[in-house]
């Protein structure tokens, strides 16, 4: 009985945690376009709090390379790509020291993650191999679909002109730039909450097993 408690109190925290984090959205949105009324600029609370999500993710898998050696190869890769996603972030921002500096970097962040994972290539098909069966990496999935696809798609200025018709025009980019920006960091959250959740159910109980 005390077994069965125990799996459902941890199903309980890692769906509160699910729910804390889906809800960094609707707050960073009120923050920027309610309480600061500022629109949505690159500079805002939700712009900010999307690279911090980003970067936590890319931390908490670099950390995870370095504790759990069967599956470092593939933790490299995603944390490269955490890492180059952080970068993207700041292309407005890099792009004002030198045209596509960002993209260098990102590149620079590619060839080294490749060739580490080259490096430990054994763990990294079999890292890849254990998260396809993973709770956590599922979440991931989903969260860089919502990210790269769909806040993309949905998203669109042609669908929220339509909807909006008649609107003026600054109004339709704000509900467009809410709904795009909003949804991004819906996906930042759900990927920092499967790093997270990958963190609790693998990285700690290898480290506990180590000592």
């Amino acid at each position: 009985m005390s077994a069965h408690i125990t799996q459902i109190s941890k199903a309980a925290l890692q769906f509160l945690l699910l729910v804390i984090c889906t809800l960094f959205a609707p707050l960073a949105v009120t923050v920027d376009v309610v309480v600061l009324r500022h629109g949505m600029p690159e500079w805002g609370f939700t712009e900010l709090l999307q690279a911090l999500l980003i970067l936590l993710s890319a931390l908490l898998c670099a950390a995870g390379a370095v504790r759990v050696r069967e599956q470092r190869g593939f933790l490299i890769l995603i944390s490269g790509f955490f890492f180059s996603m952080f970068i993207r972030e700041f292309d407005f921002l890099l792009d004002d020291v030198q045209d596509n500096l960002w993209q260098y970097c990102v590149l620079a962040v590619f060839l080294v993650s490749v060739a580490l994972a080259a490096r430990y290539r054994q763990s990294t098909l079999h890292g890849m191999t254990n998260a396809i069966h993973s709770v956590p990496f599922n979440y991931v999935l989903m969260g860089i679909a919502t990210l790269l696809c769909f806040s993309r798609v949905f998203g669109t200025g042609a669908i929220w002109e339509a909807v909006l018709d008649g609107q003026d025009g600054a109004d339709v980019f704000l509900v467009k730039s809410v709904v795009q920006e909003g949804l991004e960091l819906f996906a930042y959250g759900i990927i920092f909450h499967s790093t997270a959740l990958f963190w609790l159910l693998q990285v700690r109980p290898s480290k506990a097993q180590a000592s």
